[in-house]
């Protein structure tokens, strides 16, 4: 995760560095083009990133912007390539989710921030892939295949948001991404590169799709890539000048709250040994640093009752109710914890289950406390490093298909207790930076997220930036 590029290739990875490359003439918006696709020609049997390219189009706009550049113009993205995940409106391409009945739907228009990007100057190389139907924390489906980790093909790259693949392999400098349940921040995690979760109202949420019917609960898209100096550039492009300044610029005038791990949660040895290291090392710079949670945070199980609620209230208005009751059931059959929570919600009229989305405002009003007197609240994102690929699964229940599990330490774990971590920035709707920490003897990343202030996401991923150079982690 250095910013020196993927080892076969001439030109820098981060997102940052090439943006000061095109501008000082080094290399050409049409040279960047034209080296990324061939970088996505080549991952195409080992990591299978992206799905659809648009090198037509993206060829003439990596023209127009060097033209651009030839004129002075300097708009934060000029010239930078840029991938979206397939589920994002993007005119002229593909929007299966991954689902071989929606083969042949193709984008009418883009989504209004794919239209920022391209405002901003990006250059659009095409789609990246994503788990079948958003439904699952593995990127593979019945349409296009399955997403390898570039790191170690045996591993999963994460899901539902392919892309961290493509950014770790040194497909695309940037992609953007959704997240609703951890959907950028446990791929970027499992991949060694970072990506940031933004507040619910920072940027448009209109134009992505999934599963769960629209508006998307808790759905909002995230930037991927190298390193958070890239975040930085990203979300200031695409949230405008209305961003405030992040609260600290030094880690030692950082006050850090750190979550502490819920007893009942199974969690690796060498996720758990990261966090404590981290602790140790934060505490060396001075910054003020504390163990400690927000109200209703105390062992995460409301918070994910009301993560589950939330999911089943997007669902349940484009179901009809012999659907309703089959999902119910499943969850009741499966019997895992959590289950009867979804099965209840689903089960229940449109009235009640309005309640999870009061109950949403109560956790965000509990992170706003709290960031009175903290910065940031430093958290684990996955319950271990990037695990060998399991068969399709997905996160919701299936009358179909038994509970799927996950390997933690040679323990068998409901695989659906995953969403847990995800869910303490998803709930509330805050911004979340996920960024490398650690890395297991076997060169696996461990990586956290770094929760931050409702609508100051430069915040944490300021942190991130100070913090990421502090420890040095390379992945890559």
């Amino acid at each position: 995760m250095t910013g020196d590029g993927p080892a076969s290739g001439p030109v820098p990875a981060s997102a940052d560095h090439l943006l000061a490359a095109l501008r000082t003439h080094r290399v050409s918006a049409r040279e960047l083009a034209d080296w990324h696709l061939h970088r996505a020609a080549e991952t195409r049997e080992t990591v299978n990133s992206v799905v659809w390219w648009d090198e037509e189009r993206a060829r003439a706009e990596a023209a127009s912007a060097d033209a651009r550049i030839g004129r002075g113009d300097e708009a934060p993205l000029l010239g930078l390539p840029v991938t979206f995940k397939e589920s994002i409106a993007l005119r002229g391409s593909p929007m299966t989710l991954g689902e071989r009945s929606f083969i042949g739907r193709r984008c009418t228009m883009d989504s209004p921030l794919v239209a920022r990007a391209r405002r901003a100057g990006a250059v659009v190389l095409g789609k990246t892939n994503l788990a079948h139907l958003l439904s699952d924390w593995q990127t593979v489906n019945p349409v296009y295949g399955r997403t390898n980790n570039p790191l170690a093909a045996d591993r999963t790259a994460g899901g539902s948001s392919g892309g961290a693949a493509a950014v770790a392999a040194g497909v695309t400098p940037l992609d953007i991404g959704t997240d609703m349940i951890g959907s950028v921040r446990m791929p970027a995690a499992f991949c060694g590169v970072v990506a940031h979760r933004p507040s619910d109202a920072l940027l448009p949420r209109s134009g992505q799709a999934s599963g769960l019917g629209d508006p998307v609960p808790m759905g909002v898209y995230g930037p991927i890539a190298h390193r958070p100096e890239d975040l930085r550039v990203a979300v200031s492009a695409l949230a405008g000048p209305e961003l405030q300044a992040p609260r600290a610029r030094r880690l030692a005038d950082f006050r850090v709250a750190i979550l502490p791990r819920p007893a009942w949660l199974p969690m690796a040895a060498s996720v758990v040994e990261a966090l404590e290291a981290l602790e140790m090392r934060l505490r060396a710079t001075g910054a003020l640093v504390a163990v400690t949670q927000a109200r209703g945070f105390s062992d995460l199980t409301g918070l994910a009752e009301v993560a589950l609620a939330l999911v089943a209230s997007g669902m349940a208005p484009g179901l009809s109710c012999a659907q309703r009751r089959v999902l119910a059931a499943g969850a009741r059959r499966r019997g895992e914890r959590f289950d009867e929570v979804f099965a209840r919600a689903m089960e229940a009229p449109a009235h009640e289950r309005r309640r999870a989305v009061a109950a949403r405002r109560r956790f965000r009003a509990a992170l706003d406390e709290l960031f009175k007197s903290y910065d940031v609240l430093v958290a684990p994102i996955t319950l271990t490093p990037a695990f060998r690929h399991l068969a399709a699964t997905s996160v919701w229940p299936s009358p179909l298909r038994p509970a799927p599990h996950l390997d933690v330490d040679g323990a068998a774990v409901f695989y659906g207790f995953q969403l847990v971590l995800p869910a303490v920035a998803s709930v509330p709707g805050h911004g979340a930076t996920a960024l490398p920490v650690a890395t297991t003897g076997e060169g696996l990343p461990i990586g956290v997220q770094v929760i931050g202030p409702y609508l100051e996401d430069l915040t944490p991923i300021e942190f991130a930036v100070l913090l990421s150079r502090r420890l040095g982690v390379t992945v890559q």
